[in-house]
């Protein structure tokens, strides 16, 4: 009800009580409507209900009625009061809001804003690998744009349902209006740019497998699979992506078309495959039963090791020609593995007894060599104690016997230079001999001539040694312990000559004192 609406029902009351009755239900009413009381109506209503209290009223009836209009009217100032401090409060707040959308638009204009989209999609569509270089940018200001264009729409449905002074409800929708013309002209430009791309790569993919001349049953029933999850990745982009309901009606039609191209196919497919699997398990069942019989043959030993192992092979080059899915092929080559086991224990059995064989061998050797030591040991120490011509005839023997003996060329080359070492020491011992014979011995003339020719002959055969170490030396790619071991032996050798270029000197003496 209105104020004309209670003026002209007090036109049909005739007594003043039953118009200030009815003027204190309509101010009662104004107060206590749902939402904001309407305090126009109240006051309109107070005003005409005033004058009435002038008028010739039952002295029992005017104290009641006076009460409750003193009460409804502070109600009613009290009700403005409060109603006009949330009012205050929620301008104050749409403004802040207004005031934020503002600063973000400006931020946004200037390049300064910040980007929170990364554009992940669960799974990236195939077809669209390197084309996300062109959506990210256009999609990153769209989502900007979005999310300003909804908090336009919602501070203008809230300032519509909220009560203020028309005067601050239209400066907000003014303000609103000039951040809308920023926002949905280059939103609406970026969407229908977004839309146009995204359309023209989903109809170049149609047009690429799907199309009138590209479309080809066997290769899409070949890869059933892959173009469903394909399908299902652009679908889904075209969910995230934000395009015109045009696009993405028409992209979704397209897709849908598609789609329906490959009904049926995974039926064929997988009736191929459980073909294809009967298939192989008679294959499978072939090849077991030929590898079974390899293995009793080979058992009661019909077939030889390398028979056995030609047979196998064959097996296999015939595994390769048949049609076996991925698992029944490994269950065969495992059946291989294990018919082979045979023959790795027979080849593990002679290689253990052929390891057996040169330990024993090598243990022999070891023995061998050991009492080869032993003698030249002994040859060490008869020196000084035997006869020359018999520490000879045993230093020619075990020179013999390490040409013959059993080693390797470090072992014999210690045994050489331990004889070498022997021999020196039994020239050494024969040049004293000699050298002590007395002026008047005519016949140490010729012992003393024989004995320089051999130490010269030992001389000669030193500076091979010597000249032999030093190339040994001057190569490459020698270990550090190798370079000590050769450095020192060719100082033993340096000090033996100059040793040896003495005792001859002697004897050249001794033998000029004879002549």
């Amino acid at each position: 009800m209105v104020a004309s609406d209670l003026s002209t029902q007090l036109e049909t009351l005739s007594k003043p009580e039953e118009k200030i009755r009815c003027c204190l239900d309509f101010m009662k009413e104004a107060l206590s409507q749902e939402g904001a009381p309407n305090f126009k109506e109240f006051w309109e209503a107070r005003r005409i209900c005033l004058p009435l209290f002038k008028e010739e009223i039952p002295p029992t009836l005017r104290h009641p009625f006076w009460e409750e209009y003193r009460i409804l009217t502070k109600e009613g100032r009290e009700l403005k009061e409060h109603f006009d401090e949330e009012s205050t409060f929620a301008v104050e707040q749409i403004d802040l809001a207004i005031q934020a959308l503002e600063e973000g638009i400006g931020s946004f204009d200037q390049g300064t804003y910040p980007f929170s989209s990364t554009l992940e999609f669960p799974k990236e569509p195939e077809s669209m690998r390197g084309c996300f270089a062109a959506y990210r940018p256009i999609q990153q200001k769209l989502e900007v744009y979005q999310l300003f264009a909804s908090r336009i729409h919602s501070l203008r449905k809230e300032l519509i349902q909220t009560n203020m002074r028309v005067r601050h409800k239209n400066d907000f929708f003014q303000r609103l209006s000039t951040l809308g013309d920023r926002i949905f002209p280059q939103r609406k430009e970026l969407l229908s740019e977004l839309s146009a791309l995204f359309a023209s790569d989903v109809e170049k993919y149609v047009e690429t497998h799907f199309g009138e001349n590209s479309f080809s049953h066997e290769k899409v029933q070949r890869v059933v699979f892959t173009y469903r999850e394909e399908i299902k990745a652009l679908q889904a982009m075209a969910k995230l992506l934000v395009l015109s309901s045009s696009a993405f009606s028409a992209t979704r039609l397209q897709l849908s078309r598609c789609w329906d191209q490959m009904k049926g196919m995974e039926k064929e497919r997988k009736k191929q495959h459980l073909a294809k699997k009967h298939e192989s398990f008679e294959n499978l069942q072939k090849i077991e039963e030929k590898i079974a019989a390899f293995s009793e043959k080979f058992a009661s030993g019909e077939i030889s090791r390398e028979e056995g192992k030609k047979i196998l092979a064959e097996i296999r080059l015939e595994m390769r020609e048949l049609s076996l899915t991925r698992a029944d092929l490994q269950t065969l080559l495992d059946k291989i593995d294990q018919a082979k086991d045979p023959i790795k224990s027979q080849i593990a059995q002679e290689e253990e007894a052929a390891r057996e064989s040169r330990a024993e061998l090598e243990g022999k050797r070891r023995e061998k060599l050991e009492e080869f030591q032993g003698e030249v040991a002994s040859l060490q120490e008869k020196i000084s104690s035997d006869s020359i011509d018999s520490l000879l005839l045993e230093l020619e023997k075990l020179q013999k016997g390490v040409k013959t003996l059993s080693a390797s060329k470090g072992e014999k080359f210690a045994f050489d230079q331990k004889l070498r070492l022997i021999r020196d020491q039994i020239a050494e011992k024969r040049t004293e001999a000699l050298l002590n014979l007395s002026e008047g011995d005519r016949d140490a003339i010729d012992h003393l001539k024989a004995l320089l020719e051999e130490e010269q002959k030992r001389r000669k055969e030193m500076k091979g040694k010597i000249e032999e170490l030093r190339k040994l030396l001057g190569g490459s790619g020698l270990s550090i312990a190798k370079s000590m071991e050769y450095n020192a032996l060719m100082v033993s050798e340096k000090e033996k000559l100059g040793k040896l270029d003495e005792t001859i000197e002697e004897i050249k003496q001794k033998i000029r004192a004879f002549t």
